[in-house]
């Protein structure tokens, strides 16, 4: 607080102007203004040190928390990730397994059909066939009896029914194949795939591509040859998506990706790759 205003004081007819009033005021005010200074000098230091140590406070208690809390987020996803996959190898596989023996079964059963009816009813007819030929043979030597013995030997082997037989049986294979044919698969859907690297169509034929990021794809477990199917991509993000399989593009070369998201569509014939840009935004 300012103390000094008595000796600041002028009086009327008696205080002189000139440097013995002056210099002892504009001294004192030197002095005080420099003190000023030196506090100001002094506060921001203070400032500096209480940041520093706002700082370092930080580091030693705040910083070791939001390391915590990164290693349990990492952990869930690591977590979420695994039983993803624990999902599709203890839920899916099986079943796609248990789906193609059903189709082999299917194609087995189909293939053996033929066999089936040349087994149980033309295998049978050649036998009688040759038996009775062997028995004409032995009729023949006797002229009088020959046209009685063949009509009765006919008559034995009933082959006329035998043909009805056959003709039923192989009507109601034609039927039932046409009936599995109709029926089969009157509807279907497929899972998605998340990957960023590998198209596994041992997975699937439907992948999920996150591109927020640049990816580098490749189709892996190509189908043989004289197999075709086809396979979707969802790509969402616009980062630069490269295949590194031989691909056969409808325009010449790889489409360009939307902003927002792109559908690929290819058709895979044996190890042979072709593919189109179905939609993007």
């Amino acid at each position: 607080m300012a103390t000094r205003l008595p000796l600041y004081l002028m009086r009327d007819g008696q205080t002189r102007l000139g440097q013995g009033y002056f210099n002892p005021v504009w001294a004192d005010l030197d002095s005080r203004l420099d003190a000023l200074e030196r506090l100001s000098v002094d506060w921001n230091a203070q400032v500096a040190q209480l940041r520093e140590l706002g700082l370092k406070r930080i580091d030693d208690y705040i910083r070791p928390l939001t390391d915590e809390v990164d290693q349990l987020l990492q952990q869930a996803k690591d977590e979420t990730d695994g039983l993803a996959q624990q999902l599709v190898d203890e839920h899916l596989l099986p079943l796609v397994a248990q789906a193609n023996q059903l189709l082999q079964q299917v194609q087995t059963d189909t293939d053996g059909l033929a066999q089936q009816l040349v087994d149980e009813h033309i295998a049978p007819l050649l036998t009688q066939a040759q038996q009775l030929l062997g028995d004409i043979q032995g009729i023949k030597q006797s002229a009088q009896d020959d046209a009685a013995a063949i009509a009765q030997a006919l008559a034995d082997m009933s082959w006329e029914q035998q043909l009805a037989d056959l003709e039923s049986s192989v009507n109601q294979a034609i039927a039932s194949k046409r009936s599995l044919s109709n029926n089969s698969f009157p509807r279907y859907d497929l899972a998605n795939v998340s990957t960023t690297q590998d198209l596994d169509l041992a997975l699937g034929n439907v992948f999920d591509i996150d591109a927020s990021s640049p990816r580098t794809l490749e189709f892996i477990n190509l189908l043989a040859a004289g197999r075709d199917t086809t396979i979707k991509v969802y790509i969402t993000g616009s980062a630069t998506v490269t295949f590194t399989n031989a691909i056969t593009w409808v325009d010449g070369e790889a489409p360009a990706l939307g902003d927002n998201w792109t559908i690929l569509v290819f058709s895979a014939r044996g190890d042979t790759l072709y593919g189109d840009k179905w939609g993007a935004a």
